[in-house]
């Protein structure tokens, strides 16, 4: 049996989401999320709490994209 895990929810562009609760939208564990910040997702900190704005993911997600694009 499979764990229980969320659902992955959609990702506002105009929205800035505490770490724990956007890691819960994307359906990212803490590996995922490491390495997400290692190649490039911008993570705000602000008096000691971690942050990321919508904005920040859709144009990591652009980057992702691009580079596919241009490894083919």
């Amino acid at each position: 049996m499979a764990p229980n895990r969320p659902i992955p929810s959609e990702i506002d562009t105009h929205s800035i989401y505490h770490v724990e609760s956007f890691r819960r939208r994307v359906g990212w564990g803490l590996h995922a999320f490491r390495i997400a910040k290692r190649n490039g997702l911008k993570v705000t900190h602000i008096h000691g709490r971690c942050y990321v704005r919508g904005c920040d993911f859709a144009a990591y997600l652009e980057s992702l994209a691009q580079e596919a694009v241009d490894d083919a």
